[in-house]
């Protein structure tokens, strides 16, 4: 399932921040999040995106830092 943040929210219990505009994909078992996207549906935070409307697209990120 996938689904579009409407607007930028954080959630604590699943130390995450949902940016406005950004999809988000809930993979096969992830209970937890998909119990929270059906309550963020129902507060008006996300909506679900229509599986047909749905292009594969791979997205690649890399970084470094410094952790003191």
């Amino acid at each position: 399932m996938r689904f579009k943040a409407l607007g930028t929210f954080k959630s604590e219990e699943m130390r995450s921040t949902y940016v406005v505009g950004l999809s988000y994909t809930v993979r096969p078992g992830n209970d937890l999040l998909a119990c929270h996207v059906a309550a963020w549906v129902s507060e008006g935070k996300v909506e679900i995106i229509p599986e047909h409307t749905v292009t594969e697209r791979k997205a690649f990120v890399s970084g470094q830092g410094v952790v003191t």
